[in-house]
């Protein structure tokens, strides 16, 4: 969905169910779709997960949103908070399911040295991840590095933008 069009679905929503006090924001979080926070006024959902699923999940989660600052805090996902869902017109379902919502794109992408064909894809990179499948320490007969390491990750960006710092994140060699 069009960020500029959920920013004016979300005020449109608002406009019709909550008082002038309440502000829209996105928000950078992958893991949960929105979030509503009572203290100061604020409903929030996530940037990169409205970017990649469709008006109608959208729109449930900011009425979901809305429910909770109708209820207010204190009444969680429970039956006053289910039935004011229910009465505005969003599913009263307590987290977004993964076989209606679209996942974000993952930031990295982790891909195996030793061509065992893993990958992984994280938000963040981690420096030292070796591949689940076939990680060991290999014996190479030399003298100053007596082994080296077989099967870790290399992590790439996903979205094409240079790797900084990329000798941190090197592969470690044991010396002995």
């Amino acid at each position: 969905m069009d960020t500029g069009q959920a920013r004016r679905l979300a005020d449109q929503l608002m406009t019709q169910h909550l008082d002038a006090r309440w502000k829209f924001r996105f928000d950078s979080a992958k893991s949960r779709f929105g979030c509503c926070w009572h203290s100061r006024h604020l409903i929030t959902i996530s940037l990169a997960l409205t970017e990649v699923n469709e008006v109608s999940e959208v729109r449930d989660t900011i009425l979901h949103e809305i429910a909770h600052a109708l209820v207010g805090s204190k009444a969680g996902h429970g039956n006053e908070w289910k039935a004011k869902a229910r009465e505005i017109g969003a599913r009263p379902e307590r987290c977004y399911s993964s076989k209606r919502v679209v996942a974000a794109p993952k930031a990295w992408r982790g891909v195996c040295t030793n061509n065992c064909g893993y990958v992984a894809h994280k938000d963040r990179r981690k420096r030292d991840a070796d591949c689940p499948r076939c990680f060991m320490w290999k014996w190479n007969n030399r003298d100053t590095f007596p082994y080296e390491k077989i099967g870790y990750l290399v992590w790439h960006r996903t979205d094409g933008k240079p790797v900084k710092d990329a000798d941190r994140f090197a592969p470690l060699t044991l010396e002995v």
